[in-house]
């Protein structure tokens, strides 16, 4: 992502399947982890991550800001 705008946020939560009454959140994704190393280094990519998959919800999430974004090295 090269930039965010105004008010921008960036919404994330755990991967999750949908099943009769709710949902059901992954536990680990390999992937999804290796991508974020890939994208922001080890250390931002493994907070990004660890994080992600803390919230279980199709909601909501965890949110980031534009200065929590240039923080992770998600902007630059």
């Amino acid at each position: 992502m090269k930039k965010m705008v105004g008010n921008a946020e960036l919404m994330f939560h755990a991967p999750y399947y949908k099943r009769i009454g709710g949902i059901n959140c992954v536990k680990s994704a390999p992937d999804l982890q290796n991508y974020y190393v890939r994208m922001l280094g080890q250390n931002a990519g493994d907070r990004l991550y660890t994080k992600t998959l803390s919230k279980c919800s199709d909601r909501d999430g965890w949110t980031v800001n534009k200065d929590a974004a240039q923080i992770y090295g998600i902007i630059k």
